[in-house]
């Protein structure tokens, strides 16, 4: 008896599948990482024109910018600035700061903020980091 074969050319081999898998598993595509709502990355920062730090998170996280809970004459809150360590001051610095001089930014909450730097910054923090 003679055996026949069919040679396919590789292109029109099916595609492998991991041993358990099902096909459909195989068809999905990954899904897309999920973004930090509290961090912007260089990736974003370098995407379109450079402008000042304060014009970029007022697009996309002005939310950031803008002070929560109580506030009092005597006793402000505000959202402080850190770069690279260092206390610039608050979200008004960011006016002078470009997108294309820093690599990362992080929001703290007022919560995580007053843990880190004190009681000081119950509206928040944001620090950037340079490139």
């Amino acid at each position: 008896t003679a055996v026949q074969t069919c040679a396919l050319p590789i292109s029109a081999a099916p595609p492998a599948v991991a041993p358990g898998a099902t096909a459909a598993a195989a068809d999905r595509a990954a899904p897309a990482p999920r973004r930090d709502r509290n961090r912007v990355t260089l990736e974003e920062l370098s995407a379109g024109t450079p402008v000042d730090l304060y014009t970029f998170l007022q697009r996309g996280r002005g939310t950031w910018l803008r002070t929560r809970g109580a506030s009092s004459f005597s006793r402000p809150e505000v959202v402080w600035v850190y770069r690279d360590g260092a206390k610039v001051g608050t979200v008004s610095a960011l006016r002078q700061i470009q997108t294309s001089e820093i690599r990362e930014i992080q929001y703290l909450d007022g919560s995580a903020a007053t843990q880190q730097f004190g009681v000081d910054h119950g509206a928040g923090a944001i620090m950037l980091r340079s490139r």
